[in-house]
């Protein structure tokens, strides 16, 4: 009788036991990868830059001629590969399926087609004061290392 309440309440406790996630194996990161890159495109990606740099102005060539130079140029499966592999390398299998899942959706689609005029504005700004700072700060560094020098030799 002992026997058989034991193999109740472990039958009982099964059920509410949680699931196993998924194996968190190269290969299955990999499969995770590539669901996102299916939801994410990097040549979708490299086109929406492509259209926010011929929709600032800013080229100082022809620009059709800089398009067919552009994708003449780019290496698109050697960037899948490097995004593939860094993807694999940095997040779990879960983390993966939540970016894959996020982007496939309606919302994640609408945030991929305004992604790339938003950085075209903001990318400015960042690279600016992301230069300003460094050349602050190395200034400053190189300043303060030619004072020590200076104050040891006297």
């Amino acid at each position: 009788m002992k026997s058989f309440a034991a193999a109740v309440v472990v039958l009982v406790a099964s059920f509410f036991a949680p699931l196993p996630a998924a194996a968190d194996t190269e290969a299955e990161r990999m499969a995770a990868a590539d669901r996102y890159l299916s939801a994410v495109p990097i040549r979708s990606l490299m086109s929406e830059m492509m259209d926010s740099v011929l929709n600032s102005g800013q080229l100082p060539v022809d620009q059709k001629e800089f398009v067919a130079e552009f994708w003449a140029r780019m290496d698109i499966e050697g960037m899948e590969k490097s995004v593939t592999a860094a993807m694999v390398k940095h997040f779990t299998v879960t983390e993966l399926d939540a970016l894959a899942d996020f982007y496939g959706s309606d919302t994640g689609q609408s945030i991929l087609k305004k992604m790339g005029p938003y950085m075209a504005e903001v990318m400015p700004y960042v690279q600016g004061e992301t230069i300003r700072v460094m050349r602050e700060t190395v200034q400053d560094l190189l300043n303060a290392q030619a004072e020590q020098r200076s104050e040891l030799k006297h």
